[in-house]
């Protein structure tokens, strides 16, 4: 990759539309993650995901969180 390409990669990623596409992208992950039967379920990834949403990329979930409580 060129160095151009990255730096304009993380710009994007730390920016809010970046924040929510890839809050977003954690979600749906996820969710669909969940519905895997066990022994299957990647239950660690499932984690790792619900930390990165919590704590760097929260805005699709508390906007998912919101309509939830409509």
């Amino acid at each position: 990759m060129k160095t151009d390409t990255i730096k304009d990669a993380i710009k994007f990623a730390a920016s809010p539309r970046g924040s929510y596409i890839i809050g977003q992208a954690l979600y749906i992950a996820a969710t669909e993650l969940n519905k895997v039967p066990n022994p299957h379920k990647e239950t660690s990834n499932i984690a790792d995901m619900h930390y990165l949403m919590d704590n760097l990329y929260p805005l699709f979930k508390a906007i998912k969180t919101l309509e939830k409580g409509k």
